[in-house]
């Protein structure tokens, strides 16, 4: 009787019964989550990050080896020293561990916050979050790269923090969000462009007066180019046929010529959620997934256009493709969203 009384529909009762189905959803999706994103250990790009980190801390050992010797991505995050202070107190296993629980709380966190601002249905979040958690997450040719990866990397810290900095966005905690996309940069600047990339368009949408964002980020591209700071004065390099060659044949996931038809029909499921989801949405939530596939398709345009056509040197090694990341989380979320509908 005690128990029949607790899950009735009148009263008192109905919070709890809210109560145990929020509670329902939100173990169910961990559950998916932790089957679809489990810790993988030291594998793939993970191993690479956790020489890096031994570099930190080891300079004389590891100082020499040709990975290192002529720099690396490391230049370009802030990660390392975090994980080789991690790896100097608790030791390499148990750091990269911590790490990955660490990064994928943030990760869903920050898509739980997203999608309840694009949606104060609570069914109809819970279907979206249904979409990206058990949604195949590729986003590159070879089946290389997954958002919320199980391993250490920089990238899955990046994602996170644009994730919640796109849930301030929606609100329009603009200060915050920029303050949130500038600790993403210093983790990861090729995956948090994307989603500075994004919300200026979603600002954009809503009020013309912000087209000035994007525009002046076009510009200041170009202008950095132009003026030869470092990289950007690689835009207008062009790789020689030899070394575009040899790059080709040994990173073929980094162009989209190379990508089998199931890489390009995961990107084209992906983006079609995304677009049917801006169909039966209005306002913010139709305005952010509208940015992510214009941002998306522009990204994947230029990658095609500037690096495999001009095979200009930047382009390449920015791999713009990678911004279609994004455009997996919003399109799973579109689909489960849609399908919910």
């Amino acid at each position: 009787m005690p128990m029949l009384k607790a899950l009735s529909f009148s009263g008192k009762s109905a919070l709890s019964q809210e109560t145990i189905i929020g509670a329902a959803y939100a173990l169910g999706l961990l559950g998916l989550w932790m089957l679809a994103h489990p810790y993988r250990g030291l594998i793939h790009d993970g191993v690479l990050y956790a020489g890096q980190a031994l570099l930190k801390l080891k300079p004389e050992t590891f100082s020499h080896d040709l990975f290192f010797r002529f720099g690396s991505q490391d230049d370009y995050t802030i990660f390392s020293p975090i994980y080789a202070w991690l790896i100097s107190r608790f030791g390499i296993g148990q750091a990269s561990f911590f790490l990955v629980m660490a990064g994928q709380l943030l990760w869903m966190t920050g898509a739980v916050r997203l999608f309840s601002k694009i949606s104060h249905n609570r069914d109809e979040c819970a279907a979206s979050l249904l979409g990206v958690v058990a949604g195949v997450s590729l986003y590159s040719g070879m089946s290389l790269l997954f958002y919320g990866e199980g391993f250490v990397t920089p990238r899955l810290f990046s994602e996170a923090l644009i994730l919640h900095g796109l849930a301030c966005v929606v609100n329009m905690q603009l200060l915050r969000a920029a303050a949130v996309a500038v600790v993403a940069i210093l983790f990861h600047p090729l995956m948090a462009v994307p989603g500075l990339a994004a919300s200026g368009l979603y600002l954009a949408f809503q009020d013309r007066r912000f087209w000035v964002l994007p525009v002046a980020g076009v510009l200041v591209f170009l202008g950095l180019s132009l003026m030869g700071i470092s990289p950007f004065d690689r835009l207008f390099q062009a790789m020689d046929d030899s070394w575009y060659d040899a790059v080709r044949q040994r990173s073929a996931f980094t162009f989209l010529s190379a990508w089998r038809v199931f890489d390009w029909g995961w990107l084209f499921i992906h983006m079609a959620g995304a677009a049917c989801a801006a169909l039966v949405l209005f306002g913010p939530a139709r305005r952010i997934f509208l940015a992510v596939v214009a941002m998306s398709g522009a990204a994947l345009v230029v990658a095609l256009v500037g690096g495999e056509w001009l095979k200009s040197v930047l382009i390449l090694q920015l791999q713009f493709w990678r911004a279609s990341w994004l455009l997996a989380v919003l399109g799973n979320a579109g689909l489960g969203l849609v399908l919910y509908r």
